[in-house]
This record gives C-alpha cells, structure tokens and sequence, in this order.
C-alpha cells in the first residue's frame, strides 16, 4: 500500500473535481437524530448521551467537548438533522462580521465574545455577513 502525501489526502478531501480549487460548497456533513425539543436551522449542536443533537450552550458544562457543527435546518424531535462539520454554511438571516471569529453561545446560538463562564468554543469565521467557515476548536473550561 502506497503512502499518500499530505497535499494528496486534502486535495483528495476538499478538491473533489480535482481542478486545483477548493470546492467552498463542500463540507462534511453527517445526519443524526434530533433530540428532545428539535434543533432550530443554524444552531450550533451537541452529541447527547443517548446518540441524539440537542443546541449547544457553553454555560452548560456536560456539554462541554460534544460539540459537533452547525445544523442546517430546523428538524422536529425524533427527524434526521443534517448536521456540518466543517466547511463554508451560509444564512441569509445572519448578520456576521466578516473576517471575525465567532464563539459558542447560549441555546445554539453564534457569539463574538467568548462566555466569562462555563466553557469557550471556536465554532468559526466569518466569511462575509451571510457565510460561516466552520472550524471548531478544542473546547476550554473557564475557573
């Protein structure tokens, strides 16, 4: 079995037409369950205990590195979410700064200033007013 380089494997995962450019549609995207209450369109969610999404909430410590990317559409408890995880998701409802970075907040929510407690999370960056870049970070507990 043949090594693969590093330039090979990330063409291999972000440049799926192989023309040299990063296909900025693309992104991983994985369904799981919601969980009790639903997820809302462009929350934030966790992986629950019994294998289901929920909303993140930084101020809620068993959530605390279950993190796993941005729902793309609101989905009743018990409904398949399309759930991203990396790559560009855009809402023409946000209201983002481009080029800042944006924080896990309450119930799902996307914030520019880390929480004072709890734990903080890079979720990701904007690209423009309307465009996210999701690239979670390791999470970190506040005292």
């Amino acid at each position: 079995m043949a090594l693969q380089s590093f330039k090979a494997m990330r063409q291999e995962a972000y440049d799926k037409n192989a023309d040299g450019i990063v296909d900025q549609a693309q992104g991983d995207h994985i369904f799981i369950e919601a969980g009790v209450g639903g997820v809302s369109a462009f929350a934030v969610v966790m992986m629950a205990l019994d294998g289901t999404v929920m909303p993140g909430n930084s101020s809620e410590p068993s959530h605390f590195g279950k993190i796993i990317g941005i729902s793309n559409s609101q989905k009743l408890e018990g409904e398949e979410c399309d759930i991203q995880t990396s790559g560009y998701i855009q809402n023409d409802y946000w209201n983002l700064d481009p080029g800042e970075t944006y924080f896990l907040g309450s119930g799902g929510d996307l914030t520019l200033t880390p929480p004072n407690s709890g734990f903080f999370q890079k979720i990701g960056v904007a690209r423009d007013s309307v465009t996210l870049l999701i690239q979670l970070s390791e999470p970190v507990m506040r005292c």
